[in-house]
């Protein structure tokens, strides 16, 4: 009985939501119709690709973004975007780890996660995120809350570059970083997440039925960071590259050579490290179109 309350629900929410939505999406999307690259990802591509130093690019990276969050964004904009010819999607050694799945399983992740890209997910996406009508009946009551009280955010699953400024490469910082990607809280090694390998298999799809160029991008990581990741990572990423992306054009930054100064910390550039990479990563762009 329940149950069946939760699934009636779940779709009288959802039409209450729509309701609530439908001025912000009549809104013009805050996107310039001659847009050419589309650079999604996490937080290496949000704070190493300044957009205002590559030609024609927007970049709506986000951090923590799951694979599944940035499929169904670049699935949402593609259709309405027909000047996109490449999209910029950043992926590195951590990528694959199910560190990423707390993005969408974490309760504390969810609840901030859910209502930014509600208004682009499909019902599969939503299956994959909410694995009960109860968890879905309160997702909904959540976006309808942070829709009405936060009137200002009209496209949340649109990200912007971000210029950090810090410089904190000590080793626990670094540390830190490390433990969150590759472990799990008691040390053992994390596995792999099938749903990040899932959503790349979409998105490679998705740009090949787009007729858009799909281009790999991985940031500079620091030596103090590169040195401690597990081998397994490095050897999954590596096999990924070699295999169902090698004929993907990879920019692959991971070890360029950047002065410390540059480095927000162990596997983020900061402000200045981005305005070393971005014109590079513009010309390598520019002769592939």
């Amino acid at each position: 009985m329940i149950k069946t309350f939760l699934f009636c629900l779940g779709p009288l929410l959802c039409g209450l939501l729509i309701f609530v939505l439908c001025g912000r999406q009549s809104q013009q999307l805050p996107l310039d119709s001659g847009t050419r690259i589309l650079m999604v990802g996490d937080s290496h591509p949000l704070t190493s690709l300044d957009d205002s130093l590559i030609e024609g690019a927007v970049n709506l990276a986000q951090s923590g973004e799951h694979l599944l969050y940035s499929h169904q964004v670049l699935k949402h904009l593609l259709g309405m975007m027909p000047n996109v010819e490449q999209v910029v999607l950043g992926l590195s050694y951590h990528s694959f780890t199910k560190s990423f799945d707390r993005a969408v399983m974490q309760s504390s992740k969810l609840n901030t996660m859910y209502p930014r890209y509600f208004q682009v997910l499909d019902k599969e996406a939503i299956s994959d995120i909410a694995d009960s009508p109860r968890e879905y009946a309160r997702l909904i009551l959540r976006v309808m809350l942070k829709s009405i009280l936060k009137e200002e955010d009209r496209f949340p699953f649109i990200g912007k570059f971000s210029p950090m400024t810090e410089n904190e490469l000590e080793e626990d910082v670094v540390q830190v970083a490390v433990q969150r990607h590759y472990y799990q809280p008691d040390g053992e090694e994390l596995e792999f997440s099938k749903l990040q390998l899932k959503y790349l298999d979409k998105i490679i799809s998705l740009c090949k039925q787009q007729e858009v160029e799909l281009v790999i991008f991985s940031a500079p990581i620091h030596d103090s960071y590169s040195a401690q990741i597990p081998e397994k990572f490095r050897q999954h990423f590596d096999g990924l590259m070699a295999g169902k992306l090698s004929n993907l054009t990879h920019l692959d930054f991971h070890h360029f050579e950047l002065p410390d100064s540059c480095y927000l910390d162990g596997d983020h550039i900061n402000l200045h490290g981005a305005a070393v990479v971005s014109p590079i990563v513009d010309r390598k762009l520019r002769s592939r179109r």
